[in-house]
């Protein structure tokens, strides 16, 4: 195992929130839609790499279209 680097829902809402966290809701409601970030259960408990948070958080990066 490379990444043993793994957090909770409350700690990885806080990651990707910055100064405003993201609720543990908000985080539910992608796992059920399939559009978050990936994550891990271990004994039934969600848990999230690191590596997996800096990768989708890179994949949500958008470059604003500017009018000529």
């Amino acid at each position: 195992m490379q990444d043993l680097d793994l957090l909770d829902p409350t700690e990885a809402a806080r990651l990707l929130g910055g100064t405003v966290p993201i609720s543990i809701r908000t985080l539910a409601g992608w796992r059920v839609h399939g559009t978050g970030p990936a994550y891990v259960r271990v004994g039934g408990a969600v848990r999230y790499r690191r590596t997996d948070l800096d990768a989708w958080l890179t994949a949500q990066t958008r470059t604003p279209n500017r009018a000529a």
